[in-house]
C-alpha cells in the first residue's frame, strides 16, 4: 500500500492566517528540521483511528523556540 499524503490539511493550513509553519513531507525535510530542535520542545499527535485496530499516526505538530513544524508522518518513511 502506497503512503499517503494529507495535501487537503497541508492546503487548509496554509490558507490560514497562522504563525508562520513549516510543512515537513519529506525525509530529508525531516532530517534538516531535527538538527534545528534543541532544548524544550512541544508536541501534538493526531491519529487515525477509524477502519483500523491500531490507531494510525496522521499528523505530528511540534513546536521548538519561536518555530513551528507540522510533520506529515503518513508520507515519510524514516
Amino acid at each position: 500500500m502506497a503512503a499517503r499524503s494529507c495535501t487537503p490539511c497541508k492546503a487548509a493550513a496554509a490558507s490560514t492566517e497562522m504563525p508562520k509553519h513549516q510543512w515537513i513531507d519529506s525525509n530529508a525535510q525531516l532530517a534538516d528540521a531535527a538538527e534545528r530542535w534543541s532544548g524544550v520542545i512541544g508536541l501534538d499527535t493526531e491519529f487515525q483511528r477509524t477502519d483500523t485496530f491500531y490507531p494510525i499516526p496522521g499528523l505530528y505538530q511540534l513546536v521548538a523556540g519561536a518555530e513551528i513544524w507540522v510533520i506529515d508522518p503518513l508520507a515519510i518513511d524514516d
